[in-house]
């Protein structure tokens, strides 16, 4: 155990994405271990989309991970000049068009801090979007993931 209940650690990552969606990305840098790359790989994400915004919808947390399962909306109105969540935009011309993709992103928490961020986004549906991948069929692929609840 580090310190943290899951309880705090959940607070933790939701101060996390509130500090950003402000745009208070030197802030957002304190409350990881590594502040220096992500204040870097933010700016260039705002960079890229201007009017950003992460939208959580849900978390769950244990002895040392959170994990956050979230939405990115944003209009693509920059050229990004890094890699974001394994997605590359890096060069792309702006397109002005706007985005929403799921993502999940698991953090480990040490000492109060988010040490680690592992994130998985919708490339495919953001790609879609932007209009570089093949719209199949008439649809993006991608659908909004959908809940189940099991009851014993």
């Amino acid at each position: 155990m580090n310190g943290l209940s899951s309880r705090n650690r959940k607070a933790l990552a939701a101060q996390l994405y509130e500090t950003l969606n402000r745009y208070e990305f030197v802030t957002a840098a304190t409350m990881v271990t590594q502040p220096e790359s992500y204040l870097t790989t933010w700016l260039d994400v705002r960079q890229t989309f201007p009017d950003m915004r992460l939208e959580p919808l849900d978390s769950i947390a244990d002895d040392t991970w959170i994990a956050v399962f979230s939405v990115f909306h944003g209009t693509h109105h920059g050229t990004a000049t890094l890699p974001h969540h394994g997605t590359s935009l890096v060069g792309a011309k702006p397109t002005g068009k706007t985005v929403s993709v799921q993502q999940v992103s698991v953090y480990q928490a040490v000492a109060g801090k988010l040490s680690e961020c592992y994130t998985l986004c919708d490339t495919l549906s953001l790609y879609q979007q932007l209009g570089f991948a093949p719209d199949f069929m008439g649809e993006t692929l991608s659908k909004p993931c959908t809940s189940h609840k099991f009851v014993t």
